[in-house]
């Protein structure tokens, strides 16, 4: 059990001997496949188009989440994984003293690179915002320039009516 900033990872290789797959490998090899594990967690929640707030809503005990609710959170994504790999992705999380995992630690773990529906819609209007108040654009010019960026040219020019 390794310690950091008060926070335990509860990962080692002696819990995970039962999985054949490792057999003799080290904990590097055990840690390198809960990273592997915990990315197909995060790419299922993020194709779900689900809150990450709302799932982990769905599998935290009072205001935390413990191994039965990743379960829960995991069979409601219906990705198929074993409850050895569950076991496997909780023991990788980063957790507090009750060996339960917080929301900050699960949305660390599972957030997406990639922002999802309404956030990146808000995402990209902002970046087009910006982009128009940096060069000083209408809606008008801005809106013929992306098109012509996107290789969609307007012929007409829009009316104000």
């Amino acid at each position: 059990m390794s310690q950091a900033s008060g926070v335990r990872s509860t990962l080692t290789p002696s819990d995970f001997s039962g999985i054949s797959r490792f057999g003799g490998k080290d904990a590097n090899a055990l840690r390198q496949h809960a990273s592997k594990l915990r990315g197909i967690v995060r790419d299922v929640i993020y194709t779900s188009k689900q809150n990450l707030y709302d799932m982990f809503k769905l599998g935290m005990t009072g205001n935390s989440l413990d191994l039965d609710g990743l379960k829960r959170i995991v069979s409601e994504l219906n990705c198929g994984m074993p409850d050895d790999e569950v076991t496997l992705v909780f023991k990788s999380l980063p957790k507090n003293r009750n060996d339960k995992v917080s929301f900050q630690h699960f949305e660390e773990a599972f957030r997406s690179e990639e922002p999802t529906s309404e956030e990146f819609e808000t995402v990209v209007i902002r970046k087009v915002r910006e982009w128009m108040f940096k060069n000083k654009l209408s809606s008008e010019i801005a809106f013929d320039a992306l098109c012509r960026s996107a290789g969609r040219f307007v012929d007409k020019s829009l009316s104000r009516a």
